[in-house]
């Protein structure tokens, strides 16, 4: 697979991530977190999706990975 392959899956499995509602991030991500923590987060993730995961730890793209092969098979 060459670089653009993988960066047209990312973008495709990207949009799943749209699904996510304020709730479901919060409970996903950092479910023993105080509010307003998820919701500074929350507004990262809105503001910009590539921000966000560049933000993010090791942990939490596996749990957005996760979460993504969940909806395609659900699809």
């Amino acid at each position: 697979m060459n670089t653009y392959d993988i960066m047209e899956q990312a973008q495709s499995d990207a949009k799943y991530l749209n699904r996510l509602n304020r709730f479901d991030f919060g409970e996903l991500l950092f479910p023993k977190s105080l509010d307003e923590y998820v919701d500074n987060k929350w507004e990262l993730f809105q503001r910009g999706m590539m921000e966000f995961m560049w933000s993010c730890s090791m942990d939490k793209l596996q749990l957005l990975a996760e979460y993504i092969d969940e909806c395609k098979m659900g699809n």
